[in-house]
């Protein structure tokens, strides 16, 4: 823990005020780490939903008959990636739900 007092420029007594051990050092740093890349890459996946629903609206809009083209795009695009990615169900199960909601605004 000295040495890692030393390059943090702390007192190691002030390391240990926090953490016991070097062991509960590096659960915090990887904790930190964690929460850092899952607030980035929610970020991510947000801006590539909205990309997922402008270009599902734009082919919705250019079907004669769909009445709000942009939320039937933004229930679509939730709808899959929840069935997708949160859904408990079986991959295979997930799958054939995304081609029904497929089938249902199909031409």
């Amino acid at each position: 823990m000295l040495v890692t007092a030393a390059r943090a420029g702390v007192a190691v007594g002030s390391l240990y005020q926090y953490f016991p051990d070097k062991q509960a050092l590096l659960d915090e740093l990887v904790a930190r780490h964690v929460r850092e890349a899952r607030s980035t890459l929610d970020a991510v996946c947000a801006e590539l939903r909205e990309d997922c629903v402008r270009e599902v609206a734009f082919h919705l809009s250019r079907r004669p008959g769909t009445a709000d083209p942009d939320g039937l795009a933004r229930t679509l695009v939730h709808a899959v990636d929840g069935l997708l990615h949160h859904a408990p169900a079986a991959a295979g199960v997930q799958r054939e739900r995304v081609r029904e909601l497929a089938r249902l605004v199909g031409p």
